[in-house]
């Protein structure tokens, strides 16, 4: 800052207008390196930078008046007394600004808020916006009932109840038609009729207090907003019916990318295979890079044994997103159902990469080569699932079946009795340590478990004593 001002002064001495020029464009950063400095941080299209280049315009301006001014003050009273007259009025303009700039302080907390709460960043989110509602005065910049709207879309969004939000807006905002909107927009999604008919009734006065100013565009904008929130939210507690409601009436005002996705996440959690991939693909059509929707299509399209289709969208997906081991792991799944075992074990090795602790991965990744017959692989990888999850079944028991492949009884009769210390009655692990132990000669331990295999599976019991018969 001082520096700043230094520099400043000594452009300024020089007299020249495209020093002066030069020396306002530095200045005109002071505020915002002063009291902004996260203002370029936010990755916004905020008003932050589009402040600072008026500033710079209205700087510019100012310096050719002062220009002038200098000139005439030099004629009477000398260069010194010009140069210091002009340059303490180029301080005072500063330092007024920093007043003002306290004000606009809001409107980097109220895009800062948007941006992580779009992020979904919640928590960040809603202390930035606070912050903008705190600063006092800032109604002049900033409409304070923008940042109390955006603050009830985020509680919606965190799963809160607003009703008390709603109940202090009502105060603070009495007869505010965006409020009205809001209000409405939530009751219509309530399940009891008379909540309904309140709703639409406050839908339709915020509709016609809009038409009456000519906003109707900026009405349709927060209503789409609002149902689109109490759909995720909907959602994210599992009430798809509600959250399909919430969409279909978003639907009525913005036919956009994310409604379509509320849709589609709404029919998974109701097991609409079908439904949920026509939304999710609807999704794709009008927002190709959306990476989510991409990763949906990829799980469901395998569910229902459209492999190929699952890695075409997966692969899309991984290309639009950062680094995502769920992402290489349903592709590793996907390439395995289809016999690439090869192109799978790269895929879950990817998987692993990003994340590992990733048991599932490591988990299909082994019974991969245990297919193979690599033993020695198989493991080794069914380790690292222990190692993950102790308590882990199917990793023991897939660790048994490597040991048996590999030839190796006495670590195979070790792996199936940590199998029965957690599942006293797994059939596979009595099996198994029946067979091992009798091949080995331990007719005492082989007996024992014969006998608890005919309670628990009678065929199998017969199917392993016809083995040494």
């Amino acid at each position: 800052m001082v520096g700043l001002l230094v520099l400043a002064f000594l452009l300024f001495r020089r007299g020249k207008p495209e020093t002066t020029w030069a020396m306002w464009t530095l200045v005109a950063l002071a505020p915002f390196i002063n009291r902004m400095p996260r203002s370029y941080e936010i990755g916004t299209s905020g008003p932050s930078h589009y402040v600072y280049f008026a500033s710079v315009g209205t700087s510019v301006l100012l310096a050719c008046i002062l220009l002038r001014v200098k000139e005439v003050v030099e004629l009477r009273w000398g260069n010194v007394i010009g140069c210091a007259i002009c340059y303490g009025l180029v301080i005072a303009i500063i330092l007024s600004s920093f007043s003002a700039f306290d004000k606009l302080q809001a409107f980097s907390n109220y895009s800062s808020g948007n941006f992580h709460i779009e992020k979904r960043d919640l928590t960040t989110g809603i202390g930035q916006l606070y912050k903008a509602q705190n600063i006092a005065n800032s109604e002049y910049v900033l409409p304070q009932d923008d940042v109390f709207i955006a603050l009830c879309h985020a509680s919606i969004l965190r799963g809160e109840n607003i009703d008390m939000l709603l109940q202090r807006g009502t105060v603070r905002f009495p007869q505010n038609s965006k409020l009205h909107a809001l209000y409405g927009a939530i009751e219509s999604t309530r399940k009891d009729s008379l909540s309904k008919i309140r709703g639409l009734a406050a839908i339709e006065a915020a509709r016609l207090d809009f038409l009456a100013s000519g906003n109707q565009s900026i009405f349709s904008v927060q209503m789409a907003t609002t149902y689109k929130c109490l759909a995720e939210a909907f959602n994210m507690i599992e009430k798809s019916e509600q959250s399909l409601e919430a969409s279909r009436l978003s639907l009525q005002y913005d036919d956009d990318h994310r409604t379509h996705f509320n849709i589609g996440v709404s029919y998974m959690l109701s097991g609409e295979t079908h439904k949920a991939i026509e939304a999710f693909e609807e999704s794709v059509r009008l927002s190709p890079l959306l990476g989510e929707a991409l990763v949906n299509l990829g799980v469901l399209y395998s569910k229902i044994g459209r492999h190929q289709d699952a890695i075409e969208r997966l692969s899309r997906a991984a290309d639009a997103m950062e680094e995502n081991s769920r992402i290489y792991f349903q592709l590793g799944f996907s390439h395995s159902r289809i016999g690439e075992n090869k192109v799978a074990v790269d895929a879950f090795n990817k998987a692993i990469d990003i994340d590992p602790d990733f048991a599932d991965a490591h988990y299909i990744k082994e019974s991969i080569h245990l297919k193979n017959e690599n033993f020695t692989k198989a493991i080794k990888s069914f380790g690292e699932v222990i190692r993950l999850n102790a308590g882990n079944v199917d990793a023991y028991l897939g660790m048994g079946a490597a040991y048996i492949g590999s030839g190796n009884g006495q670590a195979a009769i070790s792996t199936y009795e940590r199998v029965i210390r957690l599942q006293p009655k797994s059939r596979n692990a009595h099996y198994h340590l029946f067979v091992e132990n009798k091949r080995i000669g331990n007719e005492k331990a082989a007996q024992g478990h014969l006998d608890l295999l005919e309670r628990l599976d009678p065929a199998l019991a017969a199917h392993a004593k016809n083995q040494f018969e």
